[in-house]
């Protein structure tokens, strides 16, 4: 599903969002610039009446998407660093030779036929400015020798494809737009002697107690485990029996 967004410069108050479904008008919405979207019906059913959908939480993401590409193209226009930004955009367009002609060479005329109802597009012509647009213009009238017949295929303006961007990446693009000495500078990657190194492979969990007066250089095998100490229920063999307690039985000799 594509999305046509557009600046009308000739008619600025003529701004909204117009949504078709399968060509015919549905619904409007005021979003500050012109917007075209035509919904299938596998994506959106119209109610009964044809003034509204079924499902109201997908007609309420679509409008959302709608914003977001919306925010998208306001970007990419950059209308706001043009001269007089957009404190002057509600005023009436300047009737003026000088403005129109700029305005008609910018953007070019899209007419469609009164007999077989095809859209052609028109360049620049002086005659705009002095004889102006007939009312009932036909494919006749075109210029252009190659798209003067009824039965050529429709020309349409070539629209240029934009992109949608996450919100991280427009605040970028407008900030170093305004800003355009400054540019995005990577940070360099570290090199490889300054990166960290992982710890080495512990070999064994327990490590033997070493006097650190002993100057002997530390062998290279693996440290011999410490043995285990006796269990509370075992006698060491190296302890005395003096040390053994006594108990309350006598031992009696035969006689």
């Amino acid at each position: 599903m594509d999305f046509y967004f557009g600046l009308n410069i000739h008619h600025r108050d003529r701004y909204g969002c117009m949504v078709y479904n399968n060509g015919r008008l549905i619904r409007m919405k005021y979003l500050g610039v012109v917007a075209v979207v035509d919904v299938p019906y596998s994506v959106l059913e119209p109610t009964h009446n044809k003034q509204s959908f079924e499902n109201k939480r997908e007609y309420m993401n679509l409008l959302k998407a709608i914003n977001d590409h919306m925010v998208q193209y306001w970007t990419d226009v950059a209308i706001g660093a043009m001269p007089g930004g957009v404190g002057a955009w509600d005023a009436t367009a300047s009737d003026e030779v000088e403005f129109v002609r700029k305005r008609l060479i910018s953007v070019g005329l899209s007419i469609q036929c009164d007999m077989c109802l095809k859209w052609r597009h028109l360049d620049y012509d002086r005659s705009f400015l002095t004889a102006g647009i007939p009312k009932d213009w036909c494919c006749v009238m075109h210029p252009n020798a190659l798209f003067n017949y009824c039965s050529k295929l429709e020309e349409l303006p070539k629209i240029p494809e934009g992109h949608h961007y996450r919100n991280s990446q427009i605040f970028s693009l407008c900030y170093y737009r305004s800003n355009p000495k400054r540019k995005p500078v990577k940070s360099p990657s570290p090199p490889a002697a300054h990166q960290r190194s992982l710890p080495a492979r512990r070999t064994s969990a327990r490590k033997s107690y070493k006097d650190p007066s002993d100057s002997e250089p530390e062998s290279e095998s693996t440290p011999e485990p410490i043995p285990r100490s006796a269990s509370r229920r075992r006698i060491s063999a190296a302890e005395p029996e003096e040390d053994l307690p006594r108990t309350s039985q006598s031992r009696v000799s035969p006689s």
